[in-house]
């Protein structure tokens, strides 16, 4: 099937990979980071979600045997790329979050490390899946962009902060980072 007949046969056109707006919990991240990452946050994802499971033998087909979904699995981590300005803000207030997680991990004074439990270093991030409202779909502009799915991922922390690569020949570029974060699961909303 053609690409053309194949989009002729959807109600909307396909899905955009670059509609997406990611949002922080607010007790590590203020309201200028989360805004930064609006228009900045180069990558994310939706992670897979499966099923760990067992093998069972059969008893009316012996012999016969089929895996049964024993756990599910959401899978791990959630990482995101940003694109960082000049002043070096975003990453500074994610490098806070996680010093934020115990006392001694900056290194500044006291440098033996001990983390907080578990429910004051988490919170809850939201990624929501955005497209263009149907009346626009064949101009592609203007209007107020519609949301299409929410994935909520719940008890993140952050995992690790990926090194800033600088180089000398990286000129006309930008610098970008990446952010990875664990979390118990995640729930989906449309």
């Amino acid at each position: 099937m053609s690409y053309d007949r194949a989009i002729g046969q959807l109600k909307n056109g396909p899905s955009r990979p670059t509609l997406y707006k990611l949002t922080m919990p607010s007790k590590f991240v203020g309201r200028g980071t989360n805004d930064y990452l609006e228009y900045f946050c180069n990558t994310a994802q939706i992670p897979s979600v499966r099923y760990n499971h067992i093998v069972v033998g059969g008893h009316t087909h012996m012999g016969v045997t089929r895996l049964q979904p024993s756990l599910p699995v959401w899978t791990n981590p959630l990482t995101v790329s940003i694109i960082e300005n000049s002043d070096f803000e975003t990453y500074t207030a994610f490098k806070d979050w996680f010093d934020q997680t115990g006392t001694g991990i900056d290194q500044q004074g006291n440098r033996s490390v001990k983390l907080k439990y578990f429910k004051e270093i988490t919170g809850d991030i939201e990624l929501e899946k955005l497209e263009f409202p149907d009346s626009v779909n064949a101009g592609f502009g203007g209007g107020q962009l519609k949301k299409v799915l929410k994935v909520k991922f719940l008890d993140c922390y952050i995992k690790s902060i990926g090194p800033i690569a600088l180089s000398t020949e990286q000129r006309d570029s930008y610098l970008t980072f990446n952010v990875e974060f664990n979390y118990q699961s995640y729930t989906t909303e449309q």
